[in-house]
């Protein structure tokens, strides 16, 4: 199958100033782009007035954790944000290696029942998910969180030395089968105490197989830089390829994160440091977040059975009061059942239901078992775009099955003025892949994989998955294009 797409301004994911111009597609492959006279194409697709851009990278992604990586295999979301490759296993939670086969660790975000996943090792995960179809391209990093509960069966508690070296062993056999590296969530019950040696550990292992090491920072304002200088300290001493994920600057803490960027600043002229952002003001974040600290560092299930007692109901519901005047917003609810409540305001919720905010929703979250997903205006404007201009900033899309169509209104916003759109498409493109090595893929090159995005106004009308046409005119197709990928050469 050939198709070219024709005339449209050919952004090619370099950072250099777009083009008009041609791309031609063959099998799954880019094979010539710029002006093209007389070509034989079993398509035309034309792009006059369209933006044209390599297919866009999600290096934060959670379809996996939410497990829509397997009940809603086509990734109709992802598409219409024009995105065509996913990196999982982030905040030290990944679908393999699982030691014992459980998949507990991701009953926080999805219910996991009836669902069984091959991941004993990430090699024949990776095998059985590329036999099974994707939508989209899909790649892991190894999560420290999974294989930590399985060698202390959930105990809080210090590794010993045996199961430090086990671990370490785990997560090189991990890097070795296809895992782009190792992700870790420093706000994670299961990490938040985690000792240094710990961290140098899985700084030493993606060091030796030339892997990323991702870490979620914590977000309180006294702890987000001492976890941010201890993550550099250990990427110094390891020399590892380091990406701070989901970092976001929190208005509540501004001070603290003006900080942080300071920090980022000096790392970059020693270290291959790059961070992870949401692109909005509103942003995601857990409902069991709204929790007091110490019920969030109890086991979902533990919690769930404190919030329906009666002093659970009666404490808890006056402590979450406190979020009253907070403009929060129903994102995602994995339950279809009440999935209606998306888009809607928390405030509303309990206007309808006739009961005090703290009364509804405390029932809210014992409705949706503390799986939903909520929008909050936590990050700090001016700081925001501080950080999305910053040279090492990748852009994430979030994760959400469902939700905002936030990169879209991302590009539309450079477009704007924030900074040219060539550097925008270059942070969602070629930048995600060199950082992730993530081969051929990420620029409108021949000889690349033909994922490629045409944007009409800003929003994707037609997204090509290898070759293949997954969105047309704003419409998922049935087919299923997407590839289990692995990491490729080092290309820092």
């Amino acid at each position: 199958m050939t198709t070219l797409i024709r005339g449209g301004l050919v952004c090619d994911g370099s950072g250099t100033a777009p083009a008009t111009g041609d791309v031609l597609i063959r099998g799954s492959r880019i094979v010539r782009v710029g002006e093209i006279g007389k070509v034989h194409a079993h398509a035309t697709i034309d792009a006059t007035g369209a933006v044209v851009a390599p297919g866009f990278i999600d290096v934060g992604g959670e379809i996996d954790h939410h497990l829509t990586l397997f009940s809603e295999p086509h990734a109709a979301h992802l598409l219409r944000q024009g995105v065509t490759t996913v990196i999982g296993g982030n905040g030290g939670v990944s679908l393999a290696p699982l030691l014992d086969g459980s998949l507990r660790a991701v009953e926080r975000w999805t219910s996991t029942e009836g669902v069984h996943v091959r991941g004993e090792t990430v090699g024949k995960f990776l095998k059985w998910l590329g036999a099974r179809g994707l939508g989209v391209n899909f790649g892991t990093l190894a999560g420290y969180t999974t294989v930590r509960r399985a060698l202390t069966r959930d105990a809080f508690r210090d590794l010993t030395e045996r199961e430090l070296a086990a671990l370490g062993k785990i997560l090189s056999r991990a890097c070795r089968d296809g895992a782009f590296g190792v992700s870790v969530d420093l706000s994670d019950a299961h990490a938040r105490e985690i000792p240094f040696h710990e961290l140098r550990v899985l700084a030493a292992v993606a060091a030796r197989a030339r892997r990323v090491l991702a870490v979620n920072p914590l977000r309180r304002s006294d702890a987000v830089e001492k976890s941010i200088e201890e993550m550099l300290h250990a990427a110094r001493g390891e020399k590892v390829n380091l990406e701070v994920s989901r970092l976001t600057p929190l208005a509540e803490h501004r001070e603290a994160y003006d900080r942080v960027l300071t920090l980022l600043d000096k790392a970059t002229t020693t270290l291959n440091v790059h961070f992870d952002i949401y692109p909005c003001e509103r942003v995601p974040m857990p409902l069991a977040a709204l929790l007091p600290e110490w019920l969030q560092a109890m086991e979902r299930g533990e919690a769930l059975r404190y919030l329906r007692t009666a002093e659970g109901k009666r404490r808890i519901s006056v402590y979450l009061e406190r979020f009253r005047t907070i403009p929060f917003s129903v994102a995602y609810v994995p339950s279809r059942p009440l999935a209606s409540l998306e888009g809607k305001a928390l405030a509303d919720l309990a206007l309808h239901g006739h009961q005090p905010f703290g009364r509804a929703l405390l029932s809210f979250m014992n409705a949706t078992d503390l799986r939903a997903v909520l929008m909050a205006p936590l990050a700090d404007p001016g700081l925001l775009g501080r950080y999305l201009v910053h040279e090492r900033a990748l852009v994430s899309a979030g994760g959400l099955p469902r939700g905002p169509l936030v990169l879209p209104t991302f590009l539309r916003a450079a477009r704007g003025g924030i900074f040219p759109l060539e550097r925008a498409v270059e942070k969602l493109t070629s930048l995600a892949a060199r950082k992730f090595r993530i081969t051929k893929r990420g620029s409108l090159k021949p000889g690349y994989y033909a994922d490629v995005v045409i944007l009409r106004d800003g929003t994707p009308s037609d997204v090509f998955v290898n070759g293949q046409a997954a969105l047309r005119e704003g419409l998922p197709e049935p087919i299923l294009a997407g590839a289990a990928l692995r990491p490729g050469i080092f290309l820092w």
